[in-house]
């Protein structure tokens, strides 16, 4: 998850507010309204990029498995679009490469030497959704999150809420997307006013399918909101083909 641009840690001061904290019923995190107005608040805006990098660790010896690095650049008022996903070994070894570029009249994929393009271009509507789909936020109905004060970064006060434990009626969807036999080490959550969520970060223990257990490590995070220039990828070509 190495990388610059994901580098923000959380730091500040830190207050109990917690009766001021939104999107709280009965003391617990109503996971669904939140990411409701995470969209909206992202709908309002001009351009935002998120990350979405997780790393896989062995339980028995705390070593790397596998890195993933996941860089999603939206641009609504340009209708451009750019995805970039990197798998690595702890070594540095590619194991895996894709992207998905998007403007106002085609969407080329890239996968490892493969790439295509299609007439369909961008759609507002599909670009919003992949700031929930196929991202680590899928998940965050699943930590049983409460309010944990408030953090300063940036100027701005951010809510915070923390989970140890998953919620006793987590979703058969929710458990899919955490794994199989998945215990949770812990779970953050970094919220602006707004409702846009700045920060997701979780722990959690789990099988590989094979008897292994590993843990898993993603942090979601969205940044540079109005701010974000959508380019074209050093991988798209004139010569990329239609599939």
């Amino acid at each position: 998850m190495a990388g610059s641009e994901d580098s923000t840690t959380d730091t500040g001061s830190v207050r109990t507010l917690t009766g001021e904290h939104p999107y709280v019923t009965d003391d617990r995190l109503d996971a669904r309204a939140l990411v409701r107005s995470h969209l909206d608040a992202l709908g309002r805006s001009d351009s935002f990029t998120l990350t979405n990098n997780a790393t896989v660790r062995y339980v028995s010896n705390d070593s790397v498995a596998t890195r993933i690095r996941d860089v999603r650049r939206v641009g609504l008022a340009s209708e451009r679009l750019l995805i970039e996903r990197f798998a690595a070994s702890p070594d540095g070894t590619r194991q895996g490469e894709s992207g998905q570029f998007a403007n106002g009249t085609t969407t080329c994929n890239w996968y490892g030497d493969r790439r295509s393009c299609s007439g369909s271009g961008f759609d507002r509507r599909q670009a919003l959704g992949l700031a929930v789909e196929t991202t680590g936020l899928e998940t965050v109905a699943g930590p049983a999150f409460a309010p944990d004060g408030t953090v300063e970064r940036g100027g701005q006060t951010l809510y915070r809420y923390s989970a140890t434990s998953l919620r006793p009626d987590v979703g058969e969807s929710v458990r899919s997307e955490l794994g199989p036999n998945a215990t949770l080490r812990d779970a953050t959550l970094l919220v602006a006013p707004s409702g846009r969520i700045v920060e997701y970060r979780f722990a959690v223990e789990r099988g590989n399918g094979s008897g292994t257990r590993v843990l898993l490590e993603r942090t979601y995070r969205t940044r540079a909101v109005n701010a974000t220039t959508v380019a074209s990828p050093s991988w798209l070509t004139d010569g990329a083909t239609g599939s």
